[in-house]
């Protein structure tokens, strides 16, 4: 089987984005975080069964799943992001590529995080990581690269890397605190058995003080580098330092002990305020992803408006040239003929027979649902697969029909947009009683070892009994060759060949 050759051209995906990751931080201990991973509905054909059918026919069906995103990307705009994603596989980029316009926002960043390194030249972030460390930081990523960068190449005391993907998410929310306090940042940073949630919580505390009193940071270095306990040490940290300061300053003068707590009041008001000018930010930057938020929303309700309006005269057109009218209508029609004892008049000037219209009646009104089903099958183009005159004749005989909420192989159609099977072949195939036709069908749509013709398909399932038979000789017959290259049976061969060995195997 090669996996090149395989398409998956007659398959319909419905992706829905799912909402972006959202990350909330509380300095005090504690990350609530909230992710909602990208939800994927309605597919016509999982890449799970895909993979299953494959088991028996290749070697690697695990390509196949490759193959399927691949497929879905290439549905989408040319690198719409601006950044390259060659480094992904095509599942991955398929999952990046769900959140396309919040990226182009700030690509800058995201290609900042994807393009992330470690030492041996292994990327650091996997997709996964990279997409949460964007929607909780890219922005500042994008305004602070350098910064980034930095906490990237932070190692710990044993020379690995510092910081994993949460670390760097906090520490690139709170980066303003480096700009703040440059000095003291660096300090604290250096000190490399800190965690980032410490080196946060120092920075809001005491960031001021040792900025600008960094000879207080000696008298604690040996407390906070020590590796076993690191945590309690760092909850000592603050009471220990207010004590130093308070020290230096009575050594100073004893008279400045009033100016030292108009100072200390000073400090404690700054500090309010730059927490306040932190919340001030963060709900500025809150404010501006709404904003970003309700734009997108309103650019896809108006492309869906224009989208829902194409398809519905598409649709009106399909109707009038095939001959097609409502269930409602055609319901409508019957069971006032009934009642009024009428002839049934087509659109089309054709009468029906009064036997075949009591009959139409009695099965709209006994299976109104599946009624509406036959009515409204469509081929992948939009066009009606049933005129009124076929829907007529399939329901006054509706008890020879079955599943006719399973008709997604005969909705196929082809690369130029025509359909795969006519009327009248989806009338022969939902005649047959198979409990997974569909499943049956689409496997010789997507063969890649014969293209079977849709006459062939048909014929191929009218003898199921056949083809269909687990040790029927007929799936070994249809892929014999000459010696010049070409199918040594016709389909129809095949079958009369099967059923004439199996005959002769009683």
């Amino acid at each position: 089987m090669n996996i090149n050759k395989l398409s998956f051209f007659n398959y319909t995906t419905n992706n829905n984005t799912a909402s972006k990751s959202e990350t909330s931080v509380n300095f005090k201990g504690k990350r609530n975080k909230t992710v909602t991973p990208p939800v994927y509905k309605d597919r016509i054909y999982p890449a799970g069964d895909l993979f299953l059918m494959a088991k028996k026919d290749v070697k690697k069906p695990e390509l196949i799943i490759d193959e399927f995103y691949a497929s879905e990307n290439s549905r989408m705009l040319k690198n719409p992001l601006g950044v390259s994603l060659s480094r992904f596989s095509p599942k991955d980029k398929y999952e990046i590529l769900q959140y396309a316009e919040d990226i182009k926002l700030h690509r800058s960043g995201f290609s900042k995080i994807i393009n992330a390194k470690n030492d041996d030249k292994t990327y650091r972030f996997a997709t996964g990581e990279a997409l949460t460390l964007f929607f909780d930081a890219g922005d500042k990523i994008e305004k602070y690269p350098d910064e980034f960068k930095r906490i990237l190449n932070e190692k710990d005391s044993d020379g690995n890397p510092r910081f994993n993907s949460k670390d760097c998410s906090l520490l690139m929310q709170y980066i303003a605190l480096s700009k703040l306090y440059p000095q003291a940042y660096s300090a604290v940073l250096a000190m490399k058995n800190l965690r980032a949630e410490d080196v946060i919580n120092i920075m809001l505390n005491d960031g001021e003080i040792i900025e600008e009193n960094p000879e207080l940071l000696d008298g604690v270095k040996q407390l906070l580098t020590q590796k076993e306990n690191a945590n309690n040490n760092t909850k000592q940290l603050n009471s220990i330092l207010k004590k130093l300061y308070i020290q230096k300053r009575t050594k100073i003068a004893e008279e400045k002990a009033q100016e030292r707590a108009k100072e200390e009041a000073l400090l404690l008001e700054k500090r309010q305020k730059q927490k306040e000018e932190l919340a001030r930010i963060e709900e500025e930057r809150r404010i501006k992803n709404e904003a970003a938020a309700k734009i997108r929303a309103e650019k896809r309700a108006i492309k869906n408006a224009e989208e829902k309006k194409i398809k519905e005269a598409k649709m009106q057109e399909w109707n009038q040239k095939v001959g097609w009218i409502p269930p409602e209508q055609l319901f409508d029609k019957v069971n006032t003929a009934v009642n009024n004892k009428t002839p049934l008049i087509l659109e089309t000037g054709e009468v029906l027979p009064d036997e075949t219209r009591d009959k139409i009646a009695y099965y709209i009104n006994r299976s109104a649902g599946k009624s509406q089903k036959i009515i409204n099958a469509r081929y992948k183009n939009l066009q009606p697969i049933f005129n009124e005159k076929d829907c007529c004749e399939i329901l006054s005989d509706f008890d020879s029909y079955f599943y006719p909420q399973y008709m997604s192989s005969l909705k196929s159609v082809r690369r130029d947009g025509t359909p795969v099977f006519s009327a009248e072949q989806c009338k022969e195939l939902l005649k047959l009683k198979q409990n997974y036709r569909d499943e049956v069908i689409n496997s010789y749509l997507l063969s890649t070892y014969r293209n079977f013709s849709a006459e062939d398909i048909v014929d191929i399932m009218k003898n199921s009994d056949v083809t269909i038979r687990y040790d029927s000789p007929f799936r070994n017959l249809i892929i014999q060759k000459n010696e010049s290259g070409q199918y040594r049976y016709s389909v129809r061969e095949c079958i009369e060949l099967s059923r004439k060995q199996l005959e002769e195997n009683k």
